[in-house]
């Protein structure tokens, strides 16, 4: 039923011009319904606007992590002379990835389709990982994993079959990140945030 709905409700929209109010703990739904959404956390609604624009221009960390289906990954980082310092690994500096940002402490986030198990481009960064489960759903593959001592989750396509304890290799684009401050606002949307 709730996969029907999820055809009909648009169709529904779209022909009365009526406006509707629906709640749900998927953001998957709320990006398939469109229109806007208000992203509530804590009881406090922390952004409200075009569904498409909060999903890729999250204000905080907190609409981040609640906009997000698997979990948003994050981090601890530090910028250093403009330069991206993640467990002791460079990862570039902040110029090449869009708009300046001061030295000191980040989070970064990370969505979970963004991590790679191969190198894609000459801008893509290596992350040693330990893999705690995998998830095959067929089409797709969850990866479970550790990255210095934070659990993250990788979503690739196609099957495979990994094995628990064993090191892996993952790969992201730094240009792909997110910084929030140490307040959990937004400090850099990636250029590239729709994709």
């Amino acid at each position: 039923l709730r996969e029907e709905l999820r055809v009909e409700l648009p169709r529904l929209f779209a022909e009365t011009g009526a406006i509707f109010v629906y709640a749900t703990t998927e953001p998957q739904e709320a990006l398939l319904l469109g229109g806007r959404t208000a992203t509530l956390f804590e009881g406090k609604v922390t952004q409200f606007g075009d569904t498409l624009e909060v999903y890729n221009q999250p204000s905080d960390l907190a609409t981040a992590q609640t906009f997000s289906d698997p979990p948003f990954n994050t981090g601890n980082i530090k910028i250093d002379n403009g330069l991206m310092i993640f467990d002791g690994k460079s990862l570039g500096t902040v110029a090449d990835t869009g708009a300046p940002v001061p030295d000191g402490k980040y989070t970064i986030g990370i969505r979970p389709h963004h991590l790679s198990l191969v190198a894609t481009d000459k801008h893509t960064v290596e992350l040693n990982c330990v893999i705690g489960t995998s998830e095959i759903t067929g089409s797709e593959t969850f990866i479970h994993v550790d990255v210095t001592g934070d659990s993250w989750v990788a979503l690739t396509h196609g099957v495979h079959r990994l094995h628990p304890q064993d090191e892996i290799s993952l790969y992201i684009n730094p240009e792909l990140m997110y910084l929030f401050d140490q307040h959990g606002s937004i400090a850099r949307v990636p250029q590239s945030a729709g994709q």
